[in-house]
């Protein structure tokens, strides 16, 4: 297929030419798929490196408010793809220098809880092992009806390892967390909702619509406030009372002083709409 045919979920058309990632930008959001369909989306050190270089792309653009991230066919991601692992692991002991992907993998998680931009992921399809932890880096998961979730290592011999082990039990709490590791199951859509992994299920055709509206919405308010949040947030959770309204200080402080944070209450007051400028600024 020509670059200029290919588009994220049928849809926006791919602007980077990358080989195993579509990226596209529309309305102040960018939209990064994973396309490796024929090997359901699994993970290579091809894919973790377009991963990377479509977060910097979005990253770099002041016209950025938001990134979702899907998939494109019927799987978001299977994790690592066995294929190579298999042969990685018939290598000479002395050629393993290091565990497999992990070099390029890991950066893309950390990346994906690192950038002031917030991330939604679209969950098309099957999520496991990898691909799960993937979505759990990503601030906000919105599900397809056909989405599964598991956490699948256990059936390889392995453990969550793309941070997984941190993400999840922050997610739905040490209990599921341990009960997803330790059997390997995959769970359907609706149970991802009910133990919060997921924020909301919605019918397959809606998917990249449903993601569209929020990604739009969250990107038209002010990134200065928002990446400011989800900072604080992710600190929050590991901080004490004490820690926490001790940061907030300095940064309900550093926002005052921001024009977004004026125009907001000025418009509030006026009774109007606020006219956002949208900087990529935030407490150092």
């Amino acid at each position: 297929m020509s670059v200029a045919a290919r588009a994220v979920a049928g849809r926006y058309p791919d602007e980077l030419g990358l080989e195993t990632v579509l990226f596209a930008r529309h309305n102040r959001v960018a939209w990064i798929s994973i396309n490796r369909p024929e090997r359901a989306n699994s993970v290579t050190v091809e894919l973790a490196r377009d991963l990377m270089k479509a977060l910097e792309t979005a990253e770099a653009d002041p016209n950025v408010g938001a990134v979702v991230l899907t998939a494109e066919g019927k799987q978001f991601c299977a994790g690592a793809d066995l294929g190579r692992l298999k042969e990685y692991l018939a290598l000479p002991p002395e050629q393993q220098k290091e565990p497999f992907n992990v070099r390029d993998l890991f950066p893309v998680t950390a990346k994906l809880r690192a950038t002031q931009l917030p991330v939604i992921a679209a969950v098309n399809g099957a999520a496991t092992a990898g691909g799960l932890d993937l979505c759990c880096a990503c601030d906000i998961r919105i599900a397809s009806e056909n989405a599964r979730f598991g956490e699948t290592y256990v059936k390889v011999g392995m453990i969550p390892g793309n941070g997984g082990t941190h993400l999840l039990p922050s997610i739905v709490g040490p209990g599921w967390a341990c009960e997803l590791a330790f059997t390997g199951d995959i769970i359907d859509a609706q149970k991802a909702l009910e133990i919060r992994l997921v924020n909301r299920v919605v019918a397959h055709d809606q998917l990249v619509d449903e993601a569209a509206v929020l990604a739009e919405r969250i990107a038209n308010l002010p990134l200065s406030a928002i990446s400011a949040a989800k900072r604080a947030i992710y600190k929050g959770v590991r901080q004490s009372l004490d820690e926490n309204l001790q940061e907030m200080y300095f940064a309900v402080g550093w926002l005052h002083h921001s024009d977004d944070h004026k125009e907001g209450v000025r418009a509030f007051v006026e009774k109007r709409t606020p006219e956002f400028n949208k900087d990529r600024g935030q407490p150092s």
